[in-house]
């Protein structure tokens, strides 16, 4: 199985240890800034939190590449997950000034 959908199948199953462990070993080994990857692993990180698994501070790296992508648009979903980045890595100050390009946005 591969490294993308390994972790499905441990999700499914509940092992949550095991998904992080991927998470740090193949979804984020070399940080890659490409929105696709980012918004994968920051969906993930969400999900593993609602799931009420401690991530420690996965969100901090995921933050610092986020907050410029947030001062123009690429697309609502990669603009909400990197917004989503800021706010749970602590960088809630980088959000209001920002938040404006989705919500503006989509009310066009």
């Amino acid at each position: 199985m591969s490294g993308g959908t390994a972790h499905f199948s441990r999700w499914e199953k509940k092992r949550y240890d095991e998904v992080l462990t991927l998470y740090d070993t193949q979804f984020r080994a070399t940080q890659t800034e490409e929105y696709l990857d980012m918004t994968n692993a920051i969906a993930m990180l969400w999900r593993l939190e609602n799931r009420g698994i401690d991530v420690g501070n996965r969100w901090e790296e995921l933050a610092d590449p986020s907050e410029p992508r947030t001062q123009g648009h690429l697309l609502y979903f990669a603009d909400a997950h990197f917004i989503m980045a800021l706010g749970r890595g602590g960088r809630t100050e980088a959000i209001p000034g920002n938040a404006h390009v989705i919500t503006a946005s989509c009310a066009a």
